[in-house]
């Protein structure tokens, strides 16, 4: 009777097996959509204009879902897995989002440098 008793005692519980997080898996497949959306514009047959708006709405989305991602991987302490998919959205998202106001920037900085050499070329 010891001896079943000492084997049931040292014999561990299986632990659960890891899942698979949705909000990874979502964080990293809005991250490639929002590329695919922006460079294959005409293959999914949609317009270059409304790639420049969804796009950064799936920008957004990768790096909102990849941070809901790695925080729930890490509460979940062994349980859940993905880091590395959330990882990549956030990458994703941030320098689509990064490069985004870059240019918008540039854009400004060259629509104001346009608007003052037409000035100076008519004389205003």
């Amino acid at each position: 009777m010891t001896e079943d008793l000492r084997s049931s005692l040292l014999e561990e519980e299986p632990k659960p097996k890891a899942t698979l997080s949705i909000s990874a898996i979502i964080s990293f497949i809005s991250g490639i959509i929002t590329y695919l959306m922006l460079f294959f514009h005409s293959l999914i047959d949609i317009g270059f204009v409304v790639a420049m708006i969804l796009s950064p709405v799936f920008a957004m989305l990768a790096v909102f879902t990849g941070h809901k991602a790695k925080k729930q991987i890490r509460n979940a302490t062994g349980i859940m897995r993905g880091k590395k998919l959330a990882n990549i959205g956030l990458f994703l998202g941030y320098l689509f989002l990064i490069l985004g106001i870059l240019a918008l920037i540039l854009a400004f900085l060259g629509l104001g440098g346009l608007i003052k050499a037409l000035g100076n070329l008519f004389g205003a």
